[in-house]
């Protein structure tokens, strides 16, 4: 039986058995997996069965529930321990439900990082030691919780208390390194904690004192262009008055065309580093695709190049319907992974439909169409989790629309 199993949610999810790595932040999450993170979240009791299966698959129709939960706990258990007694493992069967076995000594991040939040709330000693306590309070928070499953009203559910305890955190921390004044870390955890939530107005007021004490003028017209902006957007009200005055303060002593030419640099900066994780062609929605094609047939004219129109389908054995709800999303994803590993930067692609991606390809000649298709096929096969999906490809040179 295994002794110990790790378990990482918060950032990026990883689970580690007796010193062996039995998957991490690369793999996907399956429904397998899925439930294991449940029955972690919920390792105080036993979840009966009829909880797993709505909140798992709560929006399909399964035509027979109670197996393909046996089924997806099978799995399960042989991924993380192999053919093992059922006494012996880590997932048990008990009054209707399932649990992680007690035996097992269990390190789940998540517990740590409660616990961690309850003893710095409970720490009477002087201003050193409550901030030592906040400070491993809010480093135990490695990011939002389990990123690949954000989309689930399940992980959404529990996200949202471990990101008020998060928050609670960062503010507790960021008013004791005040009290010391420690103005480079309280920007590191006030900066930290405003990628968690933008609208946090205290967070924010905390970096705006932190900019200011440390006389970053610049770095504050910046700021306050973007997060003002930010907050009548999404709040419909300006940023409280103390955090207007820093910023008029500030304003003063830079110069109106620099602040202009800061807050453009930032902001196309910040748009870069946003693609800068993407390994090949550029990703974005339908209507920035129409936009990118005026580009990319100009671009192409000027280095007598053509530019094809791709169209890739994902339908079913022999031309069939495309397979349906959590298949055809899976087969999308493989086909996105596909696409975005193999093109090129100067390729683009959009969703065009629930079943479609669309290209956009620069190329010498139509003859390198074929090329395109014989990688795209062979990168999506070698990512194919969907046996029953298959690809349809059709491609026409827009040269008529453009020259």
């Amino acid at each position: 039986m295994l002794q110990k199993i790790a378990i990482k949610m918060l950032g990026d999810f990883s689970v580690v058995a007796d010193g062996r790595c039995v998957v991490d932040a690369t793999a996907k999450l399956t429904k397998p997996w899925q439930l294991f993170c449940y029955l972690a979240l919920n390792r105080e009791h036993v979840t009966p069965s009829s909880v797993l299966l709505q909140e798992l698959w709560g929006g399909e129709e399964l035509a027979d529930p109670a197996n393909v939960l046996k089924n997806t706990v099978y799995a399960l258990r042989r991924e993380l321990a192999g053919p093992v007694k059922p006494a012996e493992s880590p997932i048990l069967f008990r009054a209707g439900g399932y649990c992680l076995n007690g035996h097992i000594k269990w390190s789940v991040d998540t517990e740590r990082f409660e616990q961690l939040c309850e003893k710095a709330e409970r720490c009477t000693g002087g201003s050193e030691a409550k901030m030592a306590a906040w400070r491993k309070a809010e480093g135990a928070f490695r990011g939002e919780l389990l990123p690949q499953l954000a989309g689930e009203v399940w992980v959404m559910r529990a996200a949202r208390g471990f990101t008020r305890r998060y928050l609670a955190s960062a503010r507790a921390l960021c008013a004791c390194l005040a009290g010391e004044n420690d103005y480079g870390e309280l920007l590191d955890v006030a900066s930290r904690a405003s990628v968690t939530d933008p609208l946090d107005e205290d967070i924010a007021l905390w970096t705006f004192r932190a900019l200011d004490a440390l006389h970053m003028q610049r770095a504050i017209v910046i700021a306050y262009n973007k997060t003002a902006r930010y907050f009548e957007e999404e709040m419909g009200r300006p940023l409280c008055a103390e955090i207007g005055s820093i910023y008029a303060a500030a304003a003063e002593a830079v110069n109106k065309t620099e602040q202009d030419f800061a807050a453009i640099r930032d902001e196309l900066s910040d748009a870069l580093r946003s693609q800068r994780s993407d390994r090949g062609a550029f990703y974005c929605n339908y209507e920035v695709f129409k936009r990118m094609y005026a580009i990319v047939a100009r671009t192409a004219q000027r280095a007598r190049q053509v530019v094809a129109l791709m169209l890739i389908t994902v339908q079913g054995p022999d031309g069939g319907r495309a397979p349906e709800g959590e298949a055809l999303a899976e087969a999308m994803d493989d086909l996105k992974l596909a696409i975005a590993g193999t093109l090129r930067k100067s390729d683009t692609f959009t969703k065009y439909s629930r079943s479609q991606y669309a290209l956009l390809l620069p190329m010498e000649s139509a003859d390198d169409m074929a090329v395109v298709e014989r990688r795209l096929s062979a990168a999506y096969e070698s990512a194919r989790t969907q046996a029953a999906a298959f690809l349809e490809f059709r491609g026409t040179v827009l040269e008529e629309l453009y020259g």
